[in-house]
């Protein structure tokens, strides 16, 4: 079985607070209960608070609307605010408060107290849903903003060569202070690579368009700020932005795993060369020799991008060439 919604009446006219508290009761299930001033109404709302409040608007220890706490939708409780004397200010002052009613006196308004009672509850139990709505979408973005600026990867949201959103680390990884330097680009088109500049914007140009050869995961080379080169691994993904299309692209600085795979890759060849050189000087005779050399340096000099290699005897004690 449903409680009875608990309504907190102020009213210190005794022959209203007994018309009021016969219409609250009549239909609706709601109980009453009832102060005769501000301080009584505070003492009852510390011990036990009120689904709703009806209060008078002139009391004999202060205002009605002192009992009100704005705006409505955090208030503890909705307030529905009486007064005998129709007055606009006083109804416009009762209403910023954060009152959610203001109710002239009269029979006709005391027959349907209660109708009025529940729709200012309803009205307020949807104001605090939307508040608390709204809370939590607060909550999620800022959980996601502390995610996205304290990521370690690089992000960037863009549309065209125009930036919509950076965080910190994809301003390090290109070597500026902040992401607002970057966003103060008018482009960000001089951030990649020149070599690298048609195949990228045609990526994002599919990606927008919704063609399905738009790779998500590639590598390229971008520009730092200084002007030297980082080796970058990115994800895009399209996303809204503006309500508009956009992409949202993370990236990894893989400069240093790029210089370990050319290092291996050298060491892989150079070793072939060695290997190959040292085969064919097994089969060589001692005529073929000295132009066995001259081969093996040319091809040692090639490899290694120079001009002319030599090789050089020295003494046993290595104090003579």
């Amino acid at each position: 079985m449903t409680s009875a919604l608990t309504v907190l009446l102020v009213e210190d006219d005794a022959a209203h607070a007994e018309l009021i508290a016969r219409a609250l009761t009549a239909g609706d299930a709601l109980e009453v209960t009832l102060a005769t001033n501000l301080a009584q109404a505070r003492q009852l709302v510390k011990s036990q608070r009120p689904d709703v409040a009806v209060v008078d608007y002139v009391l004999p220890d202060g205002k009605g609307i002192e009992l009100v706490s704005p705006p409505a939708n955090c208030a503890p409780f909705p307030v529905v605010i009486l007064t005998a004397y129709g007055d606009e200010r006083e109804a416009v002052d009762a209403l910023k408060a954060g009152a959610m009613n203001y109710v002239l006196k009269s029979e006709s308004a005391f027959a349907e107290i209660g109708h009025m009672v529940t729709g200012a509850l309803r009205e307020w139990t949807h104001l605090q849903e939307r508040n608390n709505a709204f809370e939590a979408l607060a909550q999620s973005e800022e959980r996601f903003r502390n995610l996205i600026e304290g990521s370690i990867q690089g992000i960037i949201v863009s549309r065209g060569w125009t930036p919509l959103f950076v965080n910190q680390a994809y301003a390090d990884i290109l070597g500026y202070d902040n992401p607002g330097q970057i966003l103060a680009l008018e482009s960000d088109e001089h951030t990649f690579a020149d070599y690298e500049r048609e195949r990228i914007h045609g990526y994002a140009m599919a990606r927008l368009q919704g063609r399905e050869n738009a790779p998500t995961h590639y590598e390229y080379d971008a520009v730092r700020r200084d002007g030297s080169i980082v080796a970058l691994q990115n994800v895009a993904r399209l996303v809204t932005w503006g309500n508009e299309p956009a992409i949202q692209s993370v990236v990894l600085d893989i400069s240093d795993r790029k210089r370990s795979e050319s290092n291996l890759q050298y060491r892989v060849e150079l070793e072939q060369l060695i290997t190959g050189i040292s085969a064919r000087f097994i089969n060589l005779t001692s005529s073929e020799m000295d132009s066995g050399i001259v081969d093996a340096l040319g091809e040692i000099g090639q490899f290694c991008d120079v001009d002319r290699s030599y090789v050089i005897l020295f003494s046993p004690d290595k104090q003579f060439i």
